[in-house]
This record gives structure tokens, C-alpha cells and sequence, in this order.
């Protein structure tokens, strides 16, 4: 008989361990995607308060224009948003291009003349430059 109960008693026990650790780890998880939630909000939250420095927005109409011959007036920035790409060639590295292996902040600029759009992107300087 004590050896039933000494049985039933490891086992309440073994199934209290198991449900503390389940409980326990939906929690870390559910606290693991709600700081990541507000991580990713306020990442967006500053892309949105940031604005684009005139001489990057110059520089892209610039590239634009001789481009395509649309006077740079006639472009209008769209969407600017603070990036960091993984590498030197801004993530378009092209076949056999080499790039610095190193993170570079810059930007994602849509601009749009009302017919066409065209996305570039920069370094942070406006030293490189190139459509995406």
C-alpha cells in the first residue's frame, strides 16, 4: 500500500515538474514575441520620424534625372525610410562584384515622377548610390 502511494505521490510530482516547466516556457516565448513586438514597432516608428537629409534627396534626383532625362523638379520622394544593409554594395551586389563585408547604414528611397516609381539605395552619406 505505501508503495502505491509513494508511486502516486512521484508521479503528481513528476507531472508538477513537467507542467511548471511547460507554463514556464509559454511564458518566456510569449515574452520573447512581445519584446520583439515592440522592438519591431519601434524600429518603424523611427523610420517614420526620420527624414531624409536634402543632400541625399539632391544626389538621387541627380542619378535620376541623367538617367532617365526627367527634369529633377518633377521627382517626388515617395517613401524614405533609415536602413542598414549588410554590406558595402548595399545588399545589389552584382555577379562578381566585390563588397566590404561590413553593415552600412543608409537609406530606401522610392521616388516617383506620378507615372513611374523608382527605388534607390544609399549609403548614409549619399556616396553610393544605387537602384534597387
Amino acid at each position: 500500500m505505501q508503495q502505491i502511494q509513494l508511486s502516486k505521490i512521484t508521479h503528481y510530482c513528476l507531472l508538477s515538474i513537467i507542467l511548471f516547466h511547460t507554463l514556464s516556457w509559454s511564458n518566456t516565448i510569449a515574452l520573447a514575441e512581445s519584446l520583439s513586438n515592440v522592438a519591431t514597432e519601434q524600429i518603424k516608428n523611427e523610420q517614420v520620424s526620420e527624414e531624409l537629409p536634402s543632400e541625399i534627396d539632391q544626389a538621387i534626383r541627380s542619378q535620376l534625372s541623367e538617367t532617365t532625362g526627367i527634369n529633377p523638379e518633377e521627382l517626388k520622394v515617395i517613401e524614405a525610410n533609415k536602413q542598414t544593409w549588410s554590406d558595402g554594395c548595399l545588399g545589389l551586389a552584382q555577379p562578381d562584384e566585390f563588397c566590404s563585408q561590413m553593415l552600412v547604414t543608409g537609406w530606401r528611397v522610392v521616388m516617383s515622377d506620378g507615372s513611374q516609381t523608382w527605388v534607390y539605395r544609399t549609403d548614409n552619406q549619399g556616396n553610393t548610390i544605387r537602384p534597387e
